[in-house]
């Protein structure tokens, strides 16, 4: 298909831009590129998922887990360390999230269309809510690909950050690494 933007597959040819504006009008516009996740306003599409840090907290009482949420608009990221992944616990610390992400508040636009997790059971407490839940199987490789990338990232800062300092807890500085992101 020819769209009007000449890198897409379009080249002005023999026939110059006669023939081009013909075949742009004829054509319309452009198709969104193919898995590119957009969103048309901040709050709209948020993406969350669990990280799992308990092969690297030594004692029960310490925060195993970490909720992760990415705003796929502006790609703004928040994090909530936990101590368990229950639907009760991952359902507050969603709450806190949000909040961070400026996604919580009821002035018409600015709640969450939408909050994407994958399929785990941690999430299932969201169903209940105000917002719409949508899970993706934990196969698919575009699903949560913001928060995804997120994560990673987030890994690497902390790993860097723990090892400056020996006995650093991860929970300790989780927020100083996603604020300097």
């Amino acid at each position: 298909p020819i769209c009007q933007n000449e890198r897409h597959g379009f080249r002005h040819g023999r026939h110059g831009h006669e023939r081009l504006e013909r075949q742009r009008a004829k054509a319309g516009p452009c198709p969104s590129p193919q898995g590119h996740f957009a969103s048309s306003r901040p709050g709209q599409d948020i993406q969350a998922d669990l990280i799992d840090f308990s092969k690297n907290t030594s004692q029960k009482h310490e925060h195993r887990y970490a909720v992760v949420g990415a705003d796929v608009f502006t790609r703004k990221v928040a994090i909530q360390p936990v101590k368990t992944k229950s639907a009760e616990t991952v359902r507050g610390a969603m709450r806190n999230v949000l909040k961070d992400l400026d996604a919580d508040e009821d002035d018409g636009d600015r709640r969450p269309a939408l909050i994407r997790t994958d399929k785990g059971k941690e999430f299932t407490s969201l169903n209940g809510e105000r917002d719409i839940h949508q899970t993706r199987d934990v196969r698919d490789t575009n699903g949560l690909a913001v928060v995804d990338r997120a994560i990673k990232t987030i890994k690497r800062d902390l790993a860097a950050e723990v090892g400056k300092v020996r006995g650093t807890k991860w929970a300790d500085v989780a927020q100083k690494v996603v604020d300097d992101r």
